[in-house]
């Protein structure tokens, strides 16, 4: 009886240790252990999968590693070769159009140009500035050039030697190689049925070669300009390290009644509409052509360069900006 009394204590005895080790639903529901949330920043995304201690101690998100990531291609800086076309008085337009390509920023490496373009261009090369050639073009006399016969009409073309005053004040002595850039002007040679690409000596004993053109003046020395040979030219320019030949066309459409040089089915119009013709096509080795339009303005209308040159700028400037998109500027 005592034993089954012992047995029945140490029963008892087990049982109530059991319970003192028992917790309620409450006890286990609020003595669980919690999991560590981190809540980034902005709410609801998580956060990086991945952080180094550096980024965890500033509190900085880590990089790419950009030595991964490829190199872009450095941006193309157009080159421009710059050719200003032929047109007697028409000319003076391509001082407008040089002062709108240095507003626009257009980055010209070389320049040249035919007949009286040549002119233009050797004085924007030789110190880099489009002002430089209105300057010294503002100093030509319209009777260097127009030669009046007694009864007050244009006589024939005359001698280059009369412009020789202005050749000399306009350059001195400056050289084409020792210009600011690089410049050329062809020139045909009658005698020998050869072209001329000219791009050595002083300017003063140069130009005429490539100037001389009827019906402003007769042939200098056995050579007229080479007014059909833009190709030559380009290519010139190209080699001096321009990457898009432009070309300046002030001569515009050709138009049988309204002739730019000599009255209406003369010599002088109909070799002047072929010129222009020959312009308004395109030309080997021109990537772009701007062309200005100057209504019937004669080539030899000499005392209006002052008008000429404000449309040059009025006329070119929509169409250098437009020039200067396409290239990215």
């Amino acid at each position: 009886m005592v034993s089954g009394n012992k047995s029945l204590v140490l029963l008892l005895a087990i049982a109530l240790a059991g319970c003192s080790t028992l917790q309620t639903r409450d006890q286990v529901r609020t003595s669980r252990p919690k999991t560590p949330v981190t809540t980034a920043p902005g709410g609801g995304h998580p956060p990086p999968e991945t952080m180094t201690q550096e980024d965890e101690e500033e509190g900085a998100t880590s990089l790419p590693d950009l030595s991964s990531m490829p190199t872009p291609p450095p941006t193309r800086i157009p080159k421009v070769g710059l050719i200003l076309g032929p047109g007697g008085a028409r000319a003076y337009a391509h001082i407008g159009v040089l002062q709108e390509f240095q507003k626009e920023k257009i980055p010209v490496v070389a320049a040249g140009g035919v007949e009286w373009g040549a002119v233009i261009a050797a004085l924007y090369v030789n110190k880099g500035l489009a002002n430089e050639a209105e300057w010294q073009m503002s100093k030509l006399k319209s009777e260097d050039v127009v030669r009046k016969s007694l009864i007050g009409g244009s006589g024939a073309p005359g001698d280059l030697r009369g412009l020789g005053d202005f050749l000399k004040l306009a350059f001195g002595r400056s050289k084409a190689e020792e210009a600011r850039l690089p410049f050329a002007c062809p020139a045909n040679n009658l005698s020998k049925n050869q072209v001329f690409l000219m791009n050595k000596g002083t300017f003063e004993q140069m130009l005429p070669f490539c100037l001389a053109y009827p019906p402003a003046f007769r042939p200098w020395q056995g050579n007229v300009s080479a007014v059909r040979e833009v190709k030559m030219l380009a290519d010139h320019l190209r080699a001096r390290g321009a990457t898009t030949i432009v070309l300046v066309n002030v001569l515009g459409l050709p138009n049988v009644s309204r002739p730019v040089a000599g009255g209406e089915g003369s010599a002088e119009s109909v070799m002047w509409n072929e010129i222009s013709a020959f312009y308004s096509r395109p030309l080997p080795g021109v990537d772009q052509v701007l062309t200005i339009p100057l209504g019937n303005t004669s080539v030899m209308a000499f005392d209006g360069r002052r008008e000429i040159l404000q449309k040059g700028s009025e006329k070119g400037a929509p169409l250098v900006r437009q020039l200067a998109q396409r290239l990215g500027l």
